[in-house]
C-alpha cells in the first residue's frame, strides 16, 4: 500500500510528456543514401528567390 505521505504528493511527481532529441539529420541521410551534400555558390542574382551572387 502507498503511504499517506506519498498520496498527498502525487501532484509533485515528475512526468515526462514529450522527449525531443537533437540529431544531426545530415549524418542519417548520408548513411541512408550513401551520398554527401554538395554546397555551391550562386552564379547569378535571382530576385524572385532572394538569392544573391556568391551566396551559398
Amino acid at each position: 500500500m502507498i503511504s499517506e505521505k506519498k498520496l498527498s504528493n502525487l501532484v509533485r511527481e515528475i512526468q515526462v510528456q514529450k522527449l525531443v532529441l537533437s540529431i544531426s539529420w545530415v549524418k542519417v541521410l548520408e548513411q541512408m543514401s550513401r551520398q554527401t551534400p554538395v554546397f555551391s555558390k550562386a552564379r547569378y542574382i535571382v530576385q524572385s528567390f532572394g538569392i544573391r551572387r556568391n551566396e551559398r
